[in-house]
């Protein structure tokens, strides 16, 4: 479970700073060399310790289970019926093993940093594409001009 979900944290946040570095590149036209000596060791940072981080927060709280629905182990309660504190059941503060309510909490974080990954790459992206399109317009408007 620990490899599987630091896996993908790392890769979301490693397609979030390439989003980073074509936008630096295109939109800001900031050159190969001061990307990769400025911000290029701060993506890789980043990259690893968001997986590092919460992967083994995951791991300390207990939170990497067993399912019936996937063949590997991922972060729900265990066993994976029971609905834990503040469930339906009544008997839910006494059928969960593993995991807390403080552990899940983690989840929330996670949600988060996947929305916040998530703006990242859609603005990144929406400015590259107006770059380009304005930079196509520029080139047609002056090709134009010159009567070719």
């Amino acid at each position: 479970g620990f490899l599987f979900t630091f896996g993908g944290l790392c890769t979301s946040m490693y397609n979030a700073s390439l989003m980073v570095y074509f936008y630096l590149s295109i939109h800001n036209r900031m050159s190969d060399a001061n990307i990769s000596r400025c911000i290029e060791p701060f993506l890789h940072i980043a990259s690893v310790g968001y997986g590092l981080v919460l992967g083994t927060a995951f791991l300390v709280f207990e939170l990497y289970n067993p399912t019936p629905f996937v063949p590997w182990c991922t972060i729900i309660m265990y066993p994976w019926w029971c609905t834990g504190p503040g469930g339906t059941d009544e008997s839910a503060e006494n059928c969960l093993l593993r995991g807390n309510e403080k552990g899940f909490a983690l989840r929330g974080v996670l949600g988060i940093s996947f929305i916040f990954i998530l703006v990242v790459v859609l603005y990144s992206l929406i400015n590259i594409v107006w770059t380009i399109y304005s930079q196509e317009k520029l080139l047609l408007f002056s090709v134009r001009q010159t009567n070719y």
